[in-house]
C-alpha cells in the first residue's frame, strides 16, 4: 500500500458527513499507518522470495581464519557461490590474501606485510588467533586462492587496497588470465579499476563506497558503456535517496557486510548482492 493511497484514505475519513470525534480519528489513522508498514514490509519479503541475489562470503566463512584457504573451502561447504577476498603484496611482490597493513591481528607475527617477503610471512601462523583447530594456516598467494576457487566453481570478490599499484594490478590480472575464471574486481581506487576494465573484459566492475553520491555514479556510469558495473555500499550509510539516485543512472547496487537475517530478508528489492559473514541471501530467500 502506498504512501499516496495512505493519504487518500485519511482524507477520506476527515472529510466524511458524519462527525466523528478527534480520538477516533487519530486511532483510524494509526491502524492505517500501522497497516501500511506491515503490508511494505510483506512486500517487501514476499519479492526477495521470488528474486535471484548475489550472495557473498566476506573473507570465507566466519567459523575460520579469514581470508585462509580453509574460510573459503568452508565457504562452499555452507552453500556460497561466491567469495570475497583482500589482495595486498609482500615485499618481494607477492600478492597475498590479507585485509590489515600489518599482520598482527590475524598472525603471530608482527609487521607491515610490505616489509616482509613472502617466505618471511609464510613461516607465520594465520590460523591459531581462530582456534586451535587452525594452528599452523598459511597466509594464502593470490594464485592459490583463484586455483582454489576454480576447483570448488567459487566466483571471487577481489578486493584490491589503495596501497595496489597499477603494475601490481597487472599482476593479478595475468594470474587470473591463466585460468577460465570471471572475476568481480571491487575497490576505491578508480584508475585501478579503469585499468582492469580495459585488461579483463567480461569481468564485473565494484566501486566500493560508504557514500553514494553523484560523481561516484557518474564513474561507474562512464565505465559501465564497456563494462558491467555496480556501486558496492557499506549498507549501513545506504538511504532510500541514494538507492533513488542510482535507479536514476540506472547502476546496480551490491551491499556489505550485513549479518542480520531480518535485514536481509527486507532489504531494498533493488540491491543486487548481499555481502555477509555467514548468511547466503539466496538460500534464505528460498526459505520466504
Amino acid at each position: 500500500m502506498g504512501s499516496a493511497l495512505l493519504r487518500d484514505l485519511i482524507w477520506t475519513i476527515f472529510t466524511m458527513k458524519k462527525v466523528i470525534r478527534s480520538t477516533t480519528v487519530i486511532a483510524v489513522c494509526l491502524v492505517l499507518v500501522a497497516i501500511c508498514l506491515l503490508t511494505g514490509c510483506q512486500s517487501n519479503i514476499q519479492a526477495n522470495a521470488r528474486r535471484h541475489i548475489n550472495s557473498i562470503n566476506h573473507r570465507g566463512y566466519v567459523d575460520a581464519p579469514e581470508n585462509t584457504l580453509s574460510a573459503f573451502r568452508m565457504s562452499k561447504e555452507m552453500g556460497f557461490d561466491c567469495v570475497e577476498c583482500d589482495v595486498r603484496f609482500t615485499k618481494d611482490n607477492q600478492p597475498v590474501l590479507l585485509h590489515d597493513k600489518t599482520v598482527i591481528r590475524t598472525s603471530n607475527g608482527r609487521g607491515k606485510i610490505s616489509d616482509m617477503t613472502l617466505d618471511e610471512v609464510r613461516r607465520l601462523d594465520f590460523g591459531s588467533w581462530k582456534s586451535m583447530q587452525y594452528v599452523g594456516e598459511q597466509i594464502p598467494t593470490f594464485e592459490e586462492f583463484i586455483s582454489l576457487c576454480a576447483e570448488l566453481e567459487l566466483h571471487p570478490y577481489v578486493e584490491i587496497k589503495n596501497d595496489v599499484t597499477l603494475q601490481q594490478t597487472q599482476r593479478l590480472v595475468e594470474i587470473v588470465d591463466k585460468t577460465d575464471l570471471s572475476v568481480t574486481w571491487i575497490g576505491r581506487d578508480r584508475d585501478v579499476l579503469t585499468l582492469i576494465s580495459q585488461l579483463r573484459i567480461g569481468d564485473r566492475i565494484g566501486l566500493l563506497t560508504e557514500l553514494l553520491n553523484q560523481d561516484a555514479l557518474r564513474y561507474l556510469s562512464q565505465l559501465s558503456e564497456t563494462t558491467e558495473v555496480f556501486a558496492d555500499c557499506f549498507y549501513a550509510t545506504l538511504t532510500r535517496s541514494q538507492i533513488k539516485r542510482a535507479k536514476l543512472f540506472g547502476i546496480p547496487i551490491e551491499v556489505w557486510t550485513v549479518n542480520s537475517e531480518a535485514i536481509v530478508s527486507n532489504i531494498d528489492p533493488y540491491i543486487t548482492g548481499v555481502t555477509s559473514d555467514f548468511i547466503n541471501a539466496q538460500e534464505l530467500f528460498n526459505t520466504l
